[in-house]
């Protein structure tokens, strides 16, 4: 309609019209009709403006229950709309979108420093006449640039007094700023000051009001303005605003409703871009709904035609790794080689180098970092930090400090991030001393330690005892207005009854009086522990009846009280009753209630808990484990674990009523009599057969179990043939070789040089893929020693990886390889998963000797589960499961 406009009278005609109407039509049938004349040159009629009156009552409709009114009328925040401004503000080019600058633009991007600016500031102001409007636009600019926001508005505040020229580029500057400082509201005032001096707001001004809204965590006034904007016509949503709507909801989780936003951009006639999908895509990963992003990626790609960036490969990298799925991440790292313009940056690497150092492989961390470099690409403090609490999570406090010398020397400075991770590593080691240089230190460096430092250090001093000290760290942390979280008074609660001073943490809690905290159900879960812990069940009674709302873990911490309490009947009842209040009991409450079971001697209900576990997915921990091979004697079951694993051998006299049980890898001979388990017998036949009714379970569903944890906790099956870090080998990536610890294999069928020789990563992997297609396959021995060669190197995934192939190929496989394999997966801080491949090596008849042992000992005893450790020790004496040696003796030392 506007387009068709080629006369001045016919444009003045139709804009009378249209300002006669009741109500007045929207600002993009003014800017129209505005862009229309100013294409016929008419330039002196373009300063045509919607009436003042009728215009502010048309955007103060939008911004009603956005701004306080107060902000719309006469006064605004800065004082300086006051009722002197009678003037129209001037400005050269109101509505020009690329104005030229009287000078070059060089003279404003030079500033970089404050002094300099307002300096400049003070000149422009005493010209007469003043500078145009674009200069002062461009030094609000260089100004807000600097982060100086509240300096803008401070400027804008005088640049209305002396009446400077402002247009709606000034006005969008200082409501950024505004936004930037979470004054919104002060925002909205800018733009009731301008629409009373004819400054019409744009599409960028909304999107500007959206994002601080955001910002502020407004999201629902965030929503209302954008319903508001689409419903009046006030402006035509273009894909910043689109995008910054998106963002929003994908900041609270609502996931669905931004993807529907984008179908409505596409009905809207607006192309969503790389940055809508990016953002959604972050969005899925982070909540881990990674096959939702991998879908909407390829919708991207296959049907929209954008291409994927950097940053959409790097947001699917990182959700894949916080799921294990390794063979996901091998193929985007494929991809992005694939296309320069992808080539993984250094958020890519930091992305990988993390994933490894929570998975405790530190040592593939490194070999990124070695990548990185060559590259070109320089690690960061991201990158550093993540290497560091690797190393703090393995307890390798030692590395952790010269990584830490390294990043100063490299001219990096330590943020409170890197001294948040040190200070968890002392403290996890329990060298509290450390951790307190440390914390003292972030001080004396000007930083601010926040609250995260404090419940660390909190749960560092209750761990040791150091409870005085812990009360005056709490009190510091008040009084530098750290304000303490639920984490916080949980640590505190959990500290005092730890150290046994329940009646303190109960006057604690009394004092939290009616806030949320009080009502926690993580704060009543802890006491009620606590209270078991000291003695005191009725306590805990009493706290668990005031629980109005439970959860999972609070009935699991209250049937593990009434186990320890011997209440094993109660404990029973209160697991079934979980099911009925529709909390169903997960893998830690089943093997809770096992070990209570089994430390209480009542295994009639062992069998059921062990198949629903299984037929749950659930797992077993080392600690239930352990408890289970000592319920799995020596005495009761060798007869049928011998039966199982196909090995030992069997004797049967059934005129003397004897069996026999030689065990070759252990030497014990056991003759039972009389009975075995209170269960009578009165032939050799009549144990087997109920040693196997009673037993078989145990043996059997303990194994599956125990494979399946290899399944689940290593980052791929352990049957898979691809190898989990392939993509290592593919791009060179340069491990750090090392010396390892003690040779568990036999000697060589031939000279050992051979694998002795092997010192890179590639020649082991091919050597490996030569013995694999040879027919026979080679002996057990020669598998071994590359194991070893490779273990010798620290290329303790690999191990692993190569394992995995040898069991699908049906490779030979000893203790001796079983050993190997354990070692690397203790190495790697997963010991759960050395007892998994026990279990694997039962089922195939690898029974686990003293040195196997050992080396589960140590790697307990690494990841500082030294209660664990110590347990299973006593267990593995008392049922004589192996003798031991010195090794085992000083490991436990």
């Amino acid at each position: 309609m506007y387009e068709k406009i080629t006369k001045l009278d016919h444009a003045l005609q139709l804009f009378d019209e249209m300002t006669q109407r009741q109500p007045l039509p929207s600002v993009v049938k003014f800017t129209q009709l505005l862009q229309a004349v100013f294409k016929m040159k008419q330039y002196s009629h373009r300063m045509i403006t919607i009436p003042q009156k009728s215009a502010s009552r048309v955007f103060f409709n939008i911004f009603k229950g956005a701004s306080p009114s107060s902000f719309l009328f006469t006064k605004t925040p800065f004082e300086f709309a006051s009722q002197r401004i009678t003037a129209h503000l001037h400005s050269n080019s109101a509505s020009n979108y690329g104005p030229k600058c009287d000078r070059p633009r060089s003279r404003f991007e030079k500033i970089t420093k404050l002094d300099d600016a307002l300096q400049m500031f003070d000149e422009m102001t005493q010209r007469q006449p003043l500078p145009s409007v674009v200069k002062f636009n461009h030094l609000l600019q260089s100004i807000t640039k600097m982060k100086h926001y509240l300096h803008v508005i401070d400027l804008f505040k005088q640049m209305t007094t002396i009446h400077a020229p402002v247009n709606v580029y000034t006005t969008n500057i200082v409501i950024k700023c505004c936004c930037q400082m979470s004054c919104t509201s002060d925002g909205f005032a800018i733009v009731a000051y301008g629409l009373r001096h004819g400054v019409v707001p744009t599409v960028s001004t909304f999107n500007t009001f959206l994002n601080g809204l955001i910002l502020q965590d407004r999201i629902l006034e965030a929503e209302k303005l954008f319903k508001k904007l689409i419903k009046g016509n006030f402006c035509v949503p273009d894909v910043v605003m689109y995008n910054t709507m998106i963002k929003g909801l994908c900041k609270f989780g609502n996931n669905e409703t931004a993807i529907a936003l984008v179908k409505l951009m596409d009905e809207r006639g607006c192309k969503p871009n790389v940055v809508t999908y990016n953002t959604i895509i972050d969005s899925l990963c982070k909540d881990q709904m990674v096959d939702d992003a991998l879908k909407l990626f390829k919708d991207m790609i296959f049907h929209k035609g954008i291409l994927p960036s950097v940053i959409t490969y790097s947001s699917l990298i990182r959700g894949l790794c916080s799921i294990g799925r390794w063979d996901g991440v091998l193929k985007m790292l494929k991809e992005m080689e694939e296309d320069e313009r992808t080539s993984p940056n250094v958020v890519t690497f930091n992305i990988l180098v993390d994933a490894f150092c929570k998975e405790g492989m530190v040592e593939n961390a490194m070999s990124v970092i070695n990548i990185m470099i060559e590259r070109g690409r320089d690690p960061n403090l991201v990158t550093f930090n993540s290497l560091i609490d690797g190393f703090c999570l393995r307890g390798e406090m030692e590395k952790a400090m010269e990584v830490f010398d390294l990043m100063r020397i490299r001219g990096l400075n330590p943020n409170v991030v890197t001294y948040n991770s040190l200070l968890n590593g002392y403290c996890k080691s329990l060298k509290i001393d450390e951790a307190m240089h440390l914390f003292h230190e972030i001080t004396e460096k000007g930083m601010k330690p926040d609250v995260i430092t404090y419940n660390t250090m909190l749960q560092g001093l209750f761990r040791v005892g150091r409870c005085k000290v812990a009360h005056k760290l709490f009190r510091d942390m008040q009084a530098q207005n750290q304000i303490p979280n639920a984490l916080t008074y949980g640590i505190i609660l959990e500290g005092l009854c730890n150290n046994q001073q329940i009646d303190e943490a109960l006057s604690l809690f009394r004092l939290m009086g009616d806030s949320k905290l009080n009502s926690d159900i993580y704060v009543y879960t802890i006491l009620i522990d606590g209270a078991y812990k000291c003695g005191k069940p009725d306590i805990a009674r009493d706290l668990f009846g005031e629980v109005l709302k439970h959860d999972i873990r609070s009935y699991t911490v209250m049937i593990n009280g009434l186990c320890r309490e011997g209440l094993v009947g109660e404990a029973k009842d209160l697991f079934l009753q979980m099911n009925e209040r529709g909390f169903p009991p997960d893998s830690t409450t089943y093997n809770v209630l096992l070990q209570g079971l089994l430390k209480n001697k009542q295994v009639d209900m062992i069998e059921t808990l062990l198949r629903e576990m299984d037929g749950r997915g659930f797992l077993l921990d080392a600690s239930t484990f352990a408890m289970l091979l000592d319920h799995i004697t020596p005495r009761s079951a060798d007869a049928t674990f011998l039966k199982l694993i196909g090995g030992g051998e069997r004797d049967v006299d059934d005129d003397n009523d004897e069996i026999y049980i030689n065990h070759k890898a252990c030497g014990v001979a056991v003759r039972p009599v009389g009975n075995v388990d209170g269960i009578p017998f009165t032939s050799g036949k009549l144990i087997v057969k109920e040693i196997e009714k009673v037993r078989v379970y145990n043996i059997k569903i303990v194994a599956e179990m125990m494979m399946r944890t290899i399944q689940r906790c290593a980052p791929s099956s352990l049957l898979s043939i691809r190898t989990r870090f392939e993509f290592a080998s593919q791009r060179n990536l340069a491990h750090l070789h090392s010396n390892s610890a003690s040779n568990y294999g036999p000697q060589f069928d031939r000279p050992p040089c051979r694998f002795e020789k092997i010192t890179k990563l590639d020649d082991a992997l091919q050597l490996f893929d030569q013995m694999t297609q040879t027919q026979p396959l080679p002996s057990v021995v020669k598998f071994n020693h590359l194991l070893q060669a490779l273990s010798k190197m620290k290329h303790y995934s690999c191990v692993i990886d190569l394992f995995k192939q040898m069991t699908t190929i049906h490779a030979p496989v000893d203790v001796y390889t079983t050993n190997i394999v354990i070692k690397c997966c203790c190495q790697l801080s997963c010991t759960s998963q050395g007892f998994a491949i026990v279990a694997y090596g039962l089922r195939r008849g690898i029974v686990p000797n003293v040195h196997t042992f050992s080396t589960l000992l140590n790697g307990l005893i690494l990841e500082d589960r030294i209660l664990v450790a110590e347990k299973l020790f006593k267990k593995l004496i008392k049922g004589k499961f192996c003798v031991p040696d010195v090794v085992m003796y000083n490991t436990i030392d």
